[in-house]
């Protein structure tokens, strides 16, 4: 959070260049924010209804998934307050805009 507001996530946060260990080249490496937890503050991360945002890739290209995986729903829903719904839709938001810049740096060779 930025002065109470989100921040938004720009792809990639940093680029850190080091010795690989093995090989003994110079390679490039990216810190990718994969996921964001939103949940009351005065609830742990593990809270049953606290929305799990995170970016997956099967391997036909990465994606934005959105879960409570420790509520008990019937059919697989979320369940969503209006409170929290600003911060889970910007979280949501950020996500994508991550899962474009990975696209992108797949597209252009990793640089």
């Amino acid at each position: 959070m930025v002065n109470g507001q989100l921040a938004l996530l720009t792809y990639p946060l940093y680029v850190v260049e080091c010795q690989h260990y093995l090989k003994g080249d110079a390679m490039k490496y990216h810190a990718i924010p994969a996921s964001i937890i939103v949940k009351p503050v005065d609830e742990p991360i593990f809270y049953e209804y606290a929305t799990i945002i995170s970016i997956q890739d099967e391997a036909a290209g990465p994606f934005v998934k959105v879960s409570q995986p420790g509520a008990e729903h019937e059919d697989n829903a979320i369940t969503i307050e209006g409170t929290e719904w600003p911060l889970i839709r910007d979280s949501i938001q950020d996500m994508l805009n991550v899962t474009q810049g990975l696209e992108a740096d797949t597209l252009n060779g990793g640089d």
